[in-house]
């Protein structure tokens, strides 16, 4: 028989499990992070290309 308070190795199953709520716990935080970067990031650049273009504008009137 065994002791009362033995612990044993998770399966397959259990591991899967565990993974997933990491995944879900650990990977979607992070995803949003790196997807909000990205976007506040692309509005900066689009800031930049807009005012190279009114430069260009600018020495094409004169």
């Amino acid at each position: 028989m065994y002791p009362p308070l033995a612990v044993g190795i998770p399966g397959v199953t259990e591991l899967l499990v565990i993974l997933m709520t990491a995944l879900l716990y650990l990977g979607v935080p992070a995803l949003i992070a790196v997807a909000v970067y990205h976007f506040y990031d692309g509005k900066y650049g689009y800031d930049e290309r807009i005012d190279d273009l009114e430069s260009r504008l600018d020495r094409l009137e004169e």
